[in-house]
């Protein structure tokens, strides 16, 4: 029942990952839901560094938990003294498979097969009388090909392939402070279409960081994250 997650610590907040392990009072193949990894959650465009302990160094600080390694994460903030900044940028991607399966047309899989059958009924034992009862796909593919595999020569790996598919990606952010308070308030908008038809992924995320001094001994902050994504999957995997 173990895994191989790190432990991770986003902004001095400690996020356990829950596997994925199947549930033996549901139906086979049926999965328990996961935590998603956090990183997925967090605009790479908000974070400022990211760090990585392991071996001893880790279980000193954070014991058993950090059997795997740790991944801490901090994120930016806005700075004291500085006038609002607003800042908006946009990335578009086109992706195309870079490699195919090598695949045979019809025809050359019409010649593979047909070759197969000769093959079969030049090396039977069986006599030539017996053949139509134990070899009938055999004797079919070489008597009529055409009839037995019929007209059809669809790639159907191209077929299902989306060429150019886009991806674009949104990013908005403000930050600044004053002497006794600094913020930081980020967006980001991901539209990403798959390159399988029917597939496609939409991920909003809204990120927003308080920091501010009440007294001379006293300071608060606060951050506030959402992130909402829908994953479409294709159905294509269910066609017969």
């Amino acid at each position: 029942t173990g895994d191989n997650q790190p432990f991770y610590v986003v902004d001095g907040v400690p996020i356990v990952v829950r596997p994925i392990f199947s549930n033996g009072s549901v139906e086979q193949n049926q999965l328990v839901d996961a935590q998603p990894n956090p990183l997925l959650t967090i605009n790479p465009n908000d974070i400022e560094r990211v760090d990585v302990l392991k071996d001893a160094s880790a279980a000193a600080i954070y014991g058993s938990r950090a059997a795997n390694g740790v991944i801490i994460v901090t994120t930016k903030r806005g700075k004291r003294n500085q006038a609002a900044r607003f800042n908006f940028s946009y990335s578009g991607t086109i992706q195309n498979p870079i490699n195919t399966m090598d695949v045979l047309n019809a025809e050359e899989y019409k010649e593979f097969h047909t070759e197969q059958a000769q093959i079969t009924l030049d090396n039977t034992t069986f006599p030539e009388f017996f053949w139509p009862f134990v070899y009938p796909n055999q004797l079919a593919i070489i008597n009529n090909p055409d009839s037995f595999f019929g007209s059809g020569d669809t790639d159907w790996q191209n077929e299902v392939i989306n060429d150019n598919a886009l991806w674009n990606r949104y990013n908005f952010s403000a930050s600044g402070g004053n002497e006794k308070m600094n913020y930081l308030i980020s967006s980001n908008v991901t539209d990403q279409e798959g390159v399988l038809l029917g597939t496609d992924f939409k991920s909003y995320s809204f990120n927003a960081a308080l920091d501010t001094d009440v007294t001379n001994r006293l300071k608060i902050g606060t951050n506030v994250n959402y992130n909402h994504s829908i994953n479409k999957r294709s159905g294509l995997t269910n066609l017969a």
